[in-house]
């Protein structure tokens, strides 16, 4: 027979007690999804952009998120293993 954990209670001054919980909706688009995000986090998107789909492999996903991050002002530089 399985042995069943013991439960864990939370001390009565966790965050979850005086802040409470937060809880969002899904945002049916994405314009919606980012503006929840930077409201609530108060932080801006520098960039989003879609660097794959279903049929992408993970080496055409490595490149292009390679190139997108180029494009938007980061360096890189190769690795010393390769």
């Amino acid at each position: 027979m399985a042995k069943s954990k013991s439960t864990k209670y939370l001390d009565k001054d966790h965050p979850i007690y005086k802040e409470g919980l937060k809880v969002s909706s899904h945002n049916k688009s994405l314009k919606n999804y980012i503006k929840a995000r930077e409201k609530a986090e108060n932080k801006e998107n520098l960039f989003l952009e879609k660097i794959a789909d279903k049929d992408t492999t993970k080496d055409e996903m490595i490149e292009n998120l390679k190139n997108v991050l180029i494009a938007n002002g980061w360096t890189y530089k190769e690795d010393k293993n390769e």
